[in-house]
């Protein structure tokens, strides 16, 4: 990901040096034979930039501060996570994320820089493809097997009255098979495509994002840990309540997209964003039949079992990409002719 650091650091090395910091800004001089040349770099959730405008009043600003320093050249990049179509001279626009570079007209002498953020927008695009999961229907069986297994206990439940939920007592009474059961059992048809729409919008997400594998660990691992926050919840207020549904598992989805978010390093209006979406579905489904608890419980867990499979990834993950390797080499080569 592309972070104000990183364009600081790069363009050190072809002589560049940091004059003055603000929050979310960073103002970079370097003095050549012809003049002072100024880079400014505005991390736009950070400086308040959302609009068009707001840049504009930026380059207003700054631009007294630059010719106070004699600079008589300057160029200003915005980083956003969301890349706007347009273009302002001298300004370029960099989403930190994908890569993706919008830029306006810029003077000459600026050649040196663009060069640096064009090559690092590529090898971020680059990685940003190999970490992107293409999800396909045949990536999403599994959804399909587990939607497909709710209905068919659903019906069963219905029609022959068998049921699998978890009470107070069910592990002093060794049903720890009923920690996976009652993910699948529903108290009624609304109940069931409820939770249904909810797993498939949260099911394909997290496919996407990371694929089926780690879908199914957090569906069964995070709904089990839910389970187990439903019974210690119970066994402390002495309820007798049972807890059927696939909301603790579903809940536990929502839990590795936000750990996603934060865990994988995305950019703060992604965390902001993810945060807040969390935040709501959970007090929207608050009620007083409701089991609160497990899907409190489900956040938690899916949060952790994705932080673990993150964590083994990373352990067994091998480095062995060349053309990433060039890329890197080829980014570093171009600072040292520069």
């Amino acid at each position: 990901m592309i972070k104000k650091n990183m364009i600081e650091t790069y363009f050190g090395e072809i002589g560049y040096s940091t004059e003055k910091s603000f929050p979310g800004i960073k103002i970079l001089l370097h003095a050549t034979k012809t003049g002072v040349k100024a880079v400014v770099i505005a991390d736009a959730f950070v400086a308040g930039i959302s609009k068009k405008s707001d840049i504009r009043c930026l380059k207003r600003e700054t631009k007294k501060y630059i010719e106070a320093r004699h600079a008589s050249k300057y160029l200003f990049i915005i980083i956003v996570d969301k890349v706007p179509e347009c273009r302002l001279k001298n300004t370029v626009l960099i989403s930190p994320e994908f890569g993706k570079i919008i830029r306006g007209g810029c003077e000459s002498c600026f050649g040196k820089e663009l060069s640096i953020l064009n090559k690092m927008g590529k090898l971020q695009r680059a990685e940003s493809r190999k970490n992107y999961v293409r999800a396909t229907e045949s990536d999403m069986i599994f959804l399909y097997i587990i939607i497909g297994i709710n209905v068919y206990l659903y019906l069963k439940f219905m029609f022959f009255g068998q049921n699998y939920g978890i009470t107070a007592d069910t592990l002093q009474k060794g049903k720890y098979q009923n920690l996976v059961t009652y993910m699948f059992f529903h108290a009624g048809i609304r109940h069931l495509i409820g939770n249904m729409i909810a797993l498939l919008y949260l099911g394909r997400q997290l496919i996407s994002k990371k694929g089926s594998l780690c879908f199914v660990a957090v569906y069964f691992l995070g709904g089990i840990g839910a389970g187990y926050f439903s019974i210690a919840a119970k066994m402390a207020a002495g309820a007798t309540t049972e807890t059927i549904g696939a909301s603790g598992a579903i809940f536990a989805i929502l839990g590795a997209l936000l750990a996603t978010a934060f865990l994988d390093n995305e950019s703060d209006i992604r965390k902001s964003a993810a945060l807040r979406y969390t935040l709501v579905t959970l007090v929207c489904s608050m009620g007083k039949k409701t089991d609160n608890i497990c899907h409190i419980g489900g956040i938690i867990c899916g949060f952790m079992v994705y932080a673990l499979l993150l964590t083994i990834h990373n352990l067994f993950e091998i480095q062995n990409n060349r053309k990433f390797k060039e890329m890197r080499k080829e980014l570093s080569l171009c600072t040292r002719n520069y």
